[in-house]
């Protein structure tokens, strides 16, 4: 007991010493540039103090997370199933490692550029440039998933002669949640 105090305190001392580090170099940086480039930690924790004490404030921030989770709710969604598909199927796999490769391969800065053309700028721009952004990932995190369940379990299902749906529900979705939650943790 007192073993893991103590390591839960270094821990902690590490990390505050890690934020201090961080602080320091911040403040050196801005001494050594112009306070237009890099304002230092000071200034930017009051101008915050003053950000958090408006409206304007507290109404961006709703819809910032507004647009957030819907984003990664769609973008998760579309790749948890088109994860599942690939995961159990090859075929599908193989049809869609060129879509993931590409969204992948695409810098940030150009998926967002490309979806402000395609949508125009507002809401709908940014929670497709997310969604797009979030959904390889959870895509590849499910088809890891799918294809780490043992196929022992697999074959139990066949020979009690179980339904694609009961698979999907009892064996896949568990095995795909549990990977995905594992990864991104």
């Amino acid at each position: 007991m007192i073993g893991y105090i103590i390591c839960l305190i270094r821990e902690i001392g590490y990390s505050l010493l890690g934020i201090g580090l961080f602080l320091f170099l911040w403040q050196i940086l801005s001494i050594i540039s112009s306070e237009f480039i890099i304002a230092s930690p000071y200034d930017t924790f009051f101008a915050l103090n003053e950000m958090v004490r408006t409206m304007d404030f507290w109404k961006n921030l709703v819809i910032t997370l507004e647009r957030f989770s819907l984003s990664l709710v769609l973008g998760s969604l579309v790749g948890i199933i088109f994860g599942i598909a690939a995961g159990i199927k090859v075929d599908i796999k193989r049809l869609l490692e060129p879509i993931r490769w590409a969204l992948m391969s695409v810098p940030p800065v150009i998926l967002v550029t490309v979806c402000m053309i395609w949508f125009g700028i507002g809401n709908t721009q940014i929670i497709a440039a997310t969604s797009l952004l979030i959904m390889p990932i959870m895509y590849i995190n499910t088809i890891e998933g799918v294809q780490a369940v043992e196929s022992n379990i697999l074959e139990m299902g066949e020979v009690y002669q179980t339904s694609f749906v009961m698979l999907l529900h009892e064996i896949y979705l568990p095995g795909a949640a549990f990977d995905s939650m594992e990864d991104s943790a």
